[in-house]
């Protein structure tokens, strides 16, 4: 195997060519039997993670005796796709492929009295 840098693919391509082939998978074979591989650990890296989380809170007092709190927060506010690692089984059909994704948006609101 060459460098491990020519193994890395385009981020420009799109998300259905991103899935199918994170990674050029060609490049990549099974070591023989009773060795070692010859790729170092982190080499490759998966798909970036980008998410914001937000959170609303409002308190106060309704009177002398009563008090209210009124939260929303929201995970991943702006619904970013993040995908999930590729599959690394070198022996697997999917090798190479994404087949997850993180959370969407997950939006939850309480009130407390």
């Amino acid at each position: 195997m060459g460098n491990i840098a020519q193994t890395k693919l385009s981020s420009g391509r799109s998300h259905a060519a991103l899935i199918n082939e994170w990674f050029n998978t060609a490049d990549f074979a099974p070591n023989a039997i009773g060795t070692y591989g010859n790729i170092g650990k982190n080499s490759l890296r998966g798909p970036r993670l980008f998410t914001t989380d937000l959170a609303l809170l409002k308190a106060g007092k309704a009177g002398e005796r009563i008090r209210y709190e009124f939260r929303a927060e929201f995970y991943n506010a702006f619904n970013n796709v993040n995908f999930g690692n590729p599959d690394a089984g070198l022996q697997d059909s999917n090798f190479g492929q994404i087949s997850s994704a993180n959370d969407p948006r997950i939006l939850q609101m309480a009130s407390e009295t």
